[in-house]
């Protein structure tokens, strides 16, 4: 619920103090600026109020794993390099998640910009390429809608998951990318995703890719671009997931022994356990990405990965359970605004143990 009374004509909106100024908002309500019984929810009226912000950013994507850019980009700098496009997959016939790739795309406003926007979302198709809207993220036809108070502790936090497998049945293969726009007030805005290459799964268009599915139960994270926000996921169970080019396998284990040794030289072995270790070795990946990977994928709750490289040594790598195991440095290389990394993993879940007593045994 949001109950804003007063706000000045140069300042930004505040509770009720003194005199009413200039200009006057009154409304009780949820943030989607419905009506409630008989009372009319703010924002009732506003003209070209308020002001363009200095030095805020007024949307604030939250965490995800493939990033949202701002529409008006006026970056100068340019360069020859192909651009990067994220391969995704999805089947018509399986519903297991192995065949079928999801994304989360979930933003925030500063403050109280929330309160005074409307957040349109779409799904576009480039076309002979031009960027078309071929669909309205409205509801869950498409995947999963996240409106406004859907959180009950984040009413100002919107968004969509996006199943691939939803987009593919309905529009077919192709090249996609979700936008939302943002109108309110005396600011227009629009924010894009990276673009995505859409292809039915199949082990062909899988080959030389892995996949990460990640979930985030709760708790706080940095963001990776402003080290000065932190995101609030309290309340929240964030699921989302990656595909790329890359091999994920190389199996080894380390070992840990515990023996006792007699005077008489004889070896009493205690305990044993091997440690199964993994690598991850990417292909050239843009910068974002391997932010958002080595923060929101590799400080999750739950991490699991999937291979799909034909010469891969062990075909069970599917959907299995992970933790990172070392650092995080990307070969970065002149001419390339691209880097391979490598990365050790270990199993979630460590069993191959040996002990010498039995269970009860004193």
């Amino acid at each position: 619920m949001a109950l804003i009374t007063t706000a000045n004509t140069d300042q930004f909106p505040h509770a009720y103090q003194g005199q009413a100024s200039e200009l006057i908002y009154f409304g009780v309500g949820n943030l989607k600026g419905e009506t409630l019984g008989n009372i009319t929810q703010f924002p009732v009226t506003y003209s070209d109020w308020p002001p363009k912000p200095t030095g805020i950013t007024p949307v604030n994507q939250i965490v995800g794993l493939v990033q949202l850019t701002d529409c008006d980009n006026t970056e100068c700098r340019e360069y020859t390099e192909s651009p990067y496009i994220n391969p995704v997959l999805a089947s018509l016939t399986e519903t297991d998640p192995y065949y079928n790739d999801i994304n989360t795309f979930l933003i925030s406003f500063s403050g109280w910009y929330s309160l005074i926007y409307t957040t349109t979302i779409k799904l576009q198709e480039s076309v002979a390429d031009v960027w078309t809207d071929i669909a309205a993220l409205t509801d869950d036809t498409y995947g999963t809608m996240i409106d406004y108070n859907d959180y009950t502790d984040h009413p100002d936090y919107t968004g969509y998951v996006l199943e691939w497998a939803e987009v593919l049945d309905a529009f077919g293969a192709g090249i996609y990318r979700i936008k939302f726009e943002i109108s309110g007030g005396a600011i227009d805005m629009c924010t894009t995703s990276e673009p995505f290459c859409l292809k039915e799964w199949s082990c062909d268009n899988a080959r030389n890719t892995v996949k990460f599915e990640m979930t985030l139960n709760g708790g706080t994270i940095g963001s990776t671009t402003n080290p000065a926000q932190l995101f609030n996921l309290c309340g929240i169970l964030h699921t989302d997931s990656i595909r790329f080019e890359g091999f994920f396998g190389y199996e080894k284990a380390n070992s840990e022994r515990r023996n006792i040794e007699y005077n008489n030289g004889i070896i009493f072995k205690v305990r044993d356990e091997f440690i199964k270790i993994f690598e991850l070795q990417t292909g050239r990946l843009p910068k974002w990405l391997h932010d958002r990977f080595k923060a929101y994928a590799l400080m999750a709750d739950t991490l699991l990965v999937s291979d799909y490289n034909y010469n891969n040594a062990d075909y069970n790598i599917k959907r299995k359970g992970v933790v990172c195991d070392g650092g995080y440095e990307p070969a970065w290389v002149q001419n390339s605004r691209k880097a391979r990394v490598r990365v050790q993993f270990k199993e979630n879940q460590q069993n191959l143990i040996r002990r010498r007593c039995c269970p009860g045994r004193k």
